[in-house]
């Protein structure tokens, strides 16, 4: 039960994370090429505070974020795992209002 209810907040934010419209713009001539990227960035930004990620860093100019989650007890020694991506979309395909869907 535990896992289902874990499975399903994961499910949840990645759904809320894609509904985001984050579309970049090949005429802006700036990074990030859209306003609307920074939405995604801030979101990301509060969810990495309330679980508990140190040392975060949020560069509200160019929309980049940093954050490190400390070690379970007993995984200090352990290798790190680093995550990195983009937070926008290709402007070939809308993405505005985007209802997606779980299958």
């Amino acid at each position: 039960m535990v896992d289902d209810i874990r499975k399903e907040k994961v499910i949840e934010k990645f759904l809320r994370y894609i509904a985001v419209d984050t579309t970049s713009s090949e005429t802006s001539g700036q990074s990030p090429s859209t306003e609307k990227q920074k939405v995604l960035g801030r979101m990301l930004k509060e969810e990495l505070s309330e679980l508990g990620a140190e040392g975060i860093f949020y560069d509200e100019v160019y929309n980049y974020l940093y954050a490190f989650i400390p070690a379970n007890d007993g995984g200090e020694n352990k290798k790190t795992l680093g995550f990195i991506s983009h937070m926008d979309t290709s402007p070939e395909a809308s993405g505005e209002n985007i209802r997606p869907q779980f299958v």
